[in-house]
């Protein structure tokens, strides 16, 4: 997966900065969009709402498919599957706010 051995070259990590901004900007960008259909009174039910249904769309899905692609414990799967749940719902509420 890497080119070599040893550590990550430093354009993986500038990649991965670029990569999860962009992704932050989607997030954010398909909650202005939605902001209207999402149920709540507050902006963390707003939130916690919006994090759960990205996180039933990708983060789900994505975890199913990671069963049948890759070849990983099934724990490890469960593991990052719980923990993007979280990381989607802190974020939703965090955008939420912003947005607000």
């Amino acid at each position: 997966m890497m080119p070599n051995e040893g550590p990550p070259p430093a354009e993986f990590y500038y990649y991965s900065l670029i990569f999860a901004f962009v992704g932050g900007l989607i997030f954010t960008g398909v909650y202005t969009v939605v902001e209207k259909g999402v149920p709540g009174n507050t902006f963390v039910k707003k939130g916690i709402y919006y994090g759960l249904l990205v996180w039933l769309l990708a983060g789900i899905t994505g975890s199913l498919a990671m069963v049948l692609l890759i070849n990983l414990p099934i724990d490890l799967i469960v593991y990052w599957t719980v923990t993007s749940l979280i990381i989607n719902l802190l974020a939703g509420v965090a955008i939420a706010r912003i947005v607000k």
